[in-house]
């Protein structure tokens, strides 16, 4: 997945908000790990309804052996009494709602790659647009005028200061959903996760066995005609590329081309990320690191 996304915002008001608009507690737990496919309860190539605590040592610490939907069901009930306090109408998420995004969010890897490449240059504003049919609270939001729509989401999930410099000091509180988060899991555990996650990160890119999936994706990719070291270097060489198009105002043919460019190398980037048995090697690495990280 290349957007972050979450139910209990509409998907068409994401693109307008910084990332740590988006409620921190349940989302970023299921970002958090690229292990996860979704906030449903599953993990990646897991039967439904499976809890991924059972298979990711840091969520089954930060969330005290309860699933993910437990988590989020008594957030929920949390945010909505926080909600009503402040005036406005909130109705319960129901936990797994919302996974069925439509679109660009619905597709698979591979699919991904065949239709938009990397999402640099083929996806447009409206690609990310999405009804909000599955959030409750969509038809309530839009009803009310722009400034009470931004007072309901900066009760909801935090003030914001458009001029910060870094991202990560943008949100001066954290509204209904931070309060939540203390309630449900603690104060200060989405810090300790988050640097947990950082520690884990280091650890797996350097596993042996993650070094050695991406050598042989750079010498099947290099068969293939091209030249990287690493998997970043194909969608930072084509950022690049696009952002010079942007500057010099090309379009038409350049743009075209670019795009063909883009969905071809990202068609052979997966091909050798399966040849190379890479998103197996992360994953184990990641959960070799993860139960070290988690065992101190």
């Amino acid at each position: 997945m290349m957007y972050d996304t979450n139910p209990r915002i509409p998907r068409s008001l994401l693109r307008s908000l910084p990332r740590t608009a988006v409620p921190r507690a349940v989302v970023g737990l299921c970002a958090a790990s690229f292990l996860l496919a979704s906030c449903g309860g599953s993990s990646d190539g897991a039967a439904g309804g499976t809890s991924t605590t059972a298979v990711d040592p840091l969520l089954a610490g930060a969330l005290g052996g309860r699933s993910l939907d437990d988590v989020a069901l008594e957030m929920e009930t949390k945010v909505q009494a926080c909600m009503t306090a402040l005036g406005w109408e909130y109705t319960i998420v129901a936990p797994g709602s919302g996974e069925a995004a439509g679109g660009v969010f619905d597709l698979e890897a591979d699919e991904f790659a065949r239709q938009y490449g990397y999402g640099i240059s083929t996806l447009s504003e409206g690609d990310f647009q999405v009804d909000g049919a599955d959030d409750p609270n969509a038809a309530y939001v839009t009803g009310l005028s722009t400034s009470d729509q931004e007072a309901y989401y900066a009760d909801l999930v935090g003030e914001f200061d458009a001029t910060a410099v870094d991202e990560s000091t943008a949100v001066e509180t954290s509204g209904c959903y931070g309060e939540a988060e203390t309630a449900v899991l603690g104060d200060g555990t989405m810090e300790s996760l988050s640097a947990q996650f950082a520690e884990v990160d280091e650890l797996s890119r350097s596993d042996s066995r993650v070094t050695a999936a991406i050598a042989a994706w750079s010498t099947c990719m290099a068969d293939r005609g091209y030249s990287y070291a690493t998997p970043d270097d194909p969608a930072a060489e084509l950022g690049d590329r696009f952002s010079q198009l942007v500057e010099s105002d090309a379009s038409g043919p350049a743009l075209t081309d670019m795009q063909a460019d883009e969905k071809a190398t990202a068609l052979d980037d997966r091909e050798c990320t399966v040849e190379a048995g890479l998103d197996e090697a992360r994953e184990a690495a990641y959960l070799d690191a993860a139960e070290q990280v988690a065992g101190r």
